[in-house]
């Protein structure tokens, strides 16, 4: 993978190992894709929002755009959120949650952090930690004290960005996927003769994804 510095074309290994983690993660999400395909709104916030913008998130990495990248991880966890937060609170009936998915957006609280807070049934660790991730990955969408201090990290293809974008990467998607695997098992579809549970927590563990791995770890053992 090439990417333009000052003195011309250079290999980077920090973008590649970034891109290839992506869409290793995107082939963990394409596999239990059939717990959310009968519920329109979870389909299409997991194998359309969630699954489209991760691959338009590998295409700025392409270009050396860590900003916009971290700008689409931003929505990414906030849709990951959300799913959980609402299909919970209304039972997952989808018109009711289409119905407050209206009505928040009136309000310009189609997503907040007290989501993640009022997370329901999840230890407040997790949320604590959560909401520290999400708190990191906000700063680069607004003119803040790091964004203005350090504005270098704008400019395309600055490979100093690019460790920092990847470790913010690899904290987010696991919470991603622990909200995904949280929702497949409020729908009973990990058992699913096509989905492997085993082969889901061999995965998630071989990307290293700590989170979702202990959890996958604690329903296999029951």
């Amino acid at each position: 993978m090439y990417f333009m510095t000052g003195e011309g074309y250079t290999i980077l290994s920090m973008p590649s190992e970034l891109f290839g983690f992506i869409i290793g993660f995107q082939r963990m999400l394409r596999g239990i894709k059939s717990c959310f395909e009968d519920n329109t709104y979870l389909n299409n916030i997991w194998n359309k929002a969630i699954d489209g913008s991760l691959a338009l998130m590998t295409e700025n990495i392409l270009r050396g755009h860590v900003v916009d990248s971290l700008h689409i991880l931003k929505f990414i966890i906030e849709a990951a959120v959300q799913s959980l937060y609402l299909f919970v609170k209304n039972e997952g009936d989808e018109e009711t949650i289409w119905r407050e998915l209206r009505l928040r957006g009136k309000h310009a609280t189609s997503f907040s952090v007290r989501m993640i807070i009022n997370l329901p049934n999840t230890p407040g660790l997790i949320k604590k930690d959560m909401r520290r991730v999400y708190v990191e990955i906000a700063k680069y969408s607004h003119p803040t004290y790091e964004i203005l201090r350090n504005t270098i990290i704008l400019a395309a293809g600055e490979a100093s960005s690019f460790k920092m974008v990847l470790e913010l990467t690899k904290q987010a998607l696991d919470y991603v996927a622990y909200l995904a695997l949280r929702i497949c098992k409020l729908r009973s579809c990990l058992m699913h003769p096509e989905l492997s549970i085993e082969s889901i927590h061999n995965y998630v563990c071989s990307m290293q994804l700590k989170r979702a791995c202990k959890y996958v770890g604690k329903i296999t053992r029951k």
